[in-house]
């Protein structure tokens, strides 16, 4: 499969988001930046510690990975995917959950 069709089938829009149920937030970003926003409930685990922290990411629930602009939580859902992970990337980011959040 082409990187560009992976991205789009592992992309998710907020609106969207919104609209689901029994999710599990993954924040992939820096403490730093978790501690300076972050969308509630949701679970810190940097992208560098995703694959020793794995087992901290549950199963049954719909993954929904999301960090600055959407580039690194593709790298996390790209990754948990390949380990059996039910998971979409925020298309955008928390930047997309803040504007989206505004309006």
């Amino acid at each position: 499969m082409l990187i560009i069709e992976e991205m789009q089938e592992l992309k998710i829009d907020v609106k969207e988001v919104k609209k689901l149920k029994n999710i599990f937030f993954l924040d992939v970003r820096t403490k730093e930046e978790y501690e300076e926003m972050k969308i509630e409930n949701s679970k810190l685990i940097p992208l560098n510690e995703l694959e020793s922290r794995i087992n901290e990411i549950p199963k049954d629930k719909q993954i929904i990975v999301y960090c600055h602009k959407g580039i690194r939580s593709f790298q996390a859902a790209l990754f948990l995917k390949q380990k059996g992970f039910n998971v979409k990337s925020i298309d955008g980011g928390i930047d997309a959950w803040l504007k989206n959040s505004v309006k």
